[in-house]
């Protein structure tokens, strides 16, 4: 039951082909969607940029729900803002 409830709290993530993918956009689409604020940053591990599912899911669904411009980009900035506090609390903890 521990191992369940552990694969439970981890997060999977989505590296860069696998999320331009499931977004039916190449990969230059999505750093150009980065770059205009209407995707989240990735998370950097060593050379790999990578998308928490979960977040690339809000996203998408934004997109398929035909969020504006405006609500896109403001949807961006609450996921990322979250991910700053998300991480600070795990330092606070350590």
């Amino acid at each position: 039951k521990m191992v369940n409830k552990a694969k439970k709290m981890m997060k999977r993530y989505l590296r860069k082909f696998a999320f331009a993918e499931r977004m039916g956009r190449s990969q230059n689409s999505l750093d150009d969607l980065v770059r205009a604020g209407l995707c989240m940053k990735p998370v950097k591990v060593q050379r790999m940029a990578l998308w928490p599912e979960d977040e690339a899911i809000q996203l998408m669904a934004a997109f398929e729900a035909g969020m504006s411009i405006k609500e896109v980009k403001d949807l961006v900035i609450e996921i990322e803002s979250n991910r700053a506090e998300a991480a600070a609390k795990l330092l606070e903890v350590a």
